[in-house]
C-alpha cells in the first residue's frame, strides 16, 4: 500500500517494527480466534510499531475483521459484515469512520490527531469522525488504479469504470467502506460495490484471471473456501494458483487436513537470469519488463510456477497462442472442479484416514494438472 507520506513524516515507520510478511506467522501462532488475532496485531502496532503499510484480514466461524496499518504506530479494524464484498488492489478501503462505535472499529488513540499535525485529516474532529483512506492513503498509481477498475468491472458487469494513464479517475467512494448512514448516523459496515449475484467459486477464481489482475507479476494466489456452518477440519477449502492467475489453474487442499503436496509446488524457486542478447542455449523468453530475454532456471520444467510463467510468456508473444492456452485453461479447471468433488465425498467417509485421503486427493490432482500443463509448455524455445 502507498502511504501519505505527510502522515509518514509525522509518525514514521519503525524499521524494528513488524513486517507483513511476519504477520501471518504471528497471528497464526499466537492467536486462536480472528478477535485475538486482531487484538494481537493492533497491541503490536501500537508498541513495537510497523515498518511498512499493508493490510491483513483475520477470520473465524464467527466474525472477520479487517485490519490497516499507513504509518509507524497509526492503525485501524473495522469488522467486516458476512455479506460484504470488498476488492483490495494495495489501496486503502476503509473510508469514513466513527470512530465512536465500539461494536465495528477499533482504532488507535491518535488516529485522527496524527493526520491533523501531518495537515492531510478529512473528517470531522469534533465528532470523532476520520476518513482513514483520504486522510493516510497516498492518491494511488497506475498498477493499482487499472487493477481496481478492473475488479470494479469484473463485480459489476459493466464497463463504468476507468482510469487515465496516471491511474486516477475513480472516486474513493466507489469502493472504501463507511459505518455511517446518509444522515450521519453509525449504521453497519458498507460500500458501494454490488455485484451482478451472489459470487461463487467460479466467479471468484474468475475475478483472479481478469487482466489487468491476473499479470505477470502474480508469484502465487489463495482462495478460501469457508463454509461457517461446518467447523470441522474440512470446513475450510484453500484453492492455490502459481505464476500469472490470468493463465493459471487454481488446485485445491484441506489446509487443515493436507500433510504434503505435490512436488512440483515447491521445485524451482531459483530467480531466471535476465540477459541482454539471445542465449544459445537453454529454455529463453522474451522479457516482459525490460528489454533483453530471461533465461529460465534450470530444472525449471519440474516446477509447477515455471511451467506456467512458461505460459504466460508463450500467451504474450501471440495473441492466438494466448486464445488457445486461455481455453486449454479453462478446460483444466472444470476437470478439477469435478474431480475434487469426488475427493470431497471421500474425505467424508474417510473417518480417521480423512487426513491421509485428503492428502493424497489433493496430489493426485495436482499430478493431473502438471501432466496436462507440462506438454502446452513444451512449445518453448
Amino acid at each position: 500500500m502507498y502511504e501519505n507520506e505527510a502522515v509518514t513524516s509525522v509518525d514514521p515507520y519503525i524499521s524494528t517494527g513488524i513486517e507483513e510478511a511476519e504477520i501471518t506467522t504471528v497471528l497464526l501462532s499466537e492467536a486462536a480466534t480472528a478477535r485475538e488475532a486482531m487484538t494481537l496485531l493492533t497491541d503490536i502496532f501500537a508498541s513495537a510499531g510497523a515498518c511498512s503499510g499493508g493490510s491483513v484480514i483475520v477470520a473465524d466461524k464467527n466474525e472477520a475483521w479487517y485490519i490497516e496499518s499507513l504509518s509507524g504506530t497509526q492503525y485501524i479494524a473495522v469488522k467486516l459484515p458476512a455479506d460484504m464484498v470488498m476488492i483490495c488492489p494495495n489501496v486503502s478501503v476503509i473510508g469514513l469512520v466513527d470512530l465512536d462505535d465500539n461494536d465495528q472499529v477499533v482504532a488507535s488513540g491518535a488516529l485522527i490527531e496524527t493526520a491533523v499535525r501531518a495537515g492531510s485529516f478529512v473528517g470531522d474532529q469534533d465528532a470523532n469522525v476520520i476518513d482513514f483512506a483520504a486522510s493516510y492513503d497516498s492518491d494511488g498509481s497506475y498498477s493499482t488504479g487499472s487493477r481496481l477498475a478492473a475488479g470494479l468491472n469484473y463485480l459489476s458487469g459493466s464497463e463504468d469504470f476507468s482510469v487515465d494513464e496516471n491511474g486516477q479517475g475513480i472516486g474513493r467512494s466507489a469502493y472504501t467502506m463507511t459505518n455511517l448512514d446518509s444522515e450521519g448516523n453509525i449504521a453497519q459496515l458498507h460500500n458501494s460495490i454490488r455485484t451482478q449475484g451472489p459470487l461463487n467459486l467460479r466467479d471468484v477464481i474468475g475475478f483472479f484471471r481478469t487482466s489487468p489482475i491476473g499479470n505477470p507479476a502474480n508469484a502465487e494466489a489463495h482462495v478460501f473456501q469457508i463454509s461457517p456452518a461446518d467447523d470441522s477440519a474440512s470446513g475450510t477449502v484453500e484453492w492455490l494458483s502459481m505464476a500469472n492467475c490470468r493463465y493459471g489453474v487454481f488446485v485445491p487442499f484441506y489446509p487443515m487436513l493436507t500433510t504434503a503436496v505435490h512436488p512440483s509446488l515447491s521445485t524451482g524457486h531459483a530467480f531466471p537470469e535476465q540477459v541482454p542478447e539471445e542465449p544459445a542455449e537453454g529454455t529463453y523468453f522474451p522479457s516482459l519488463s525490460e528489454d533483453g530475454f530471461v533465461l529460465y532456471p534450470e530444472g525449471w520444467e519440474e516446477s509447477f510456477y515455471w511451467n506456467f510463467a512458461a505460459l504466460n510468456h508463450l500467451a504474450a508473444e501471440d495473441e492466438n497462442a494466448g486464445a488457445e492456452i486461455t481455453g486449454q485453461i479453462e478446460g483444466m479447471q472444470e476437470t478439477v472442479y469435478t474431480e475434487w468433488e469426488r475427493v470431497q465425498e471421500e474425505v467424508l467417509h474417510a473417518g480417521d484416514q480423512a487426513s491421509e485421503t485428503a492428502t493424497k486427493g489433493s496430489i493426485a490432482i495436482t499430478e493431473q494438472v502438471f501432466q496436462n500443463v507440462s506438454p502446452l509448455a513444451e512449445s518453448r524455445r
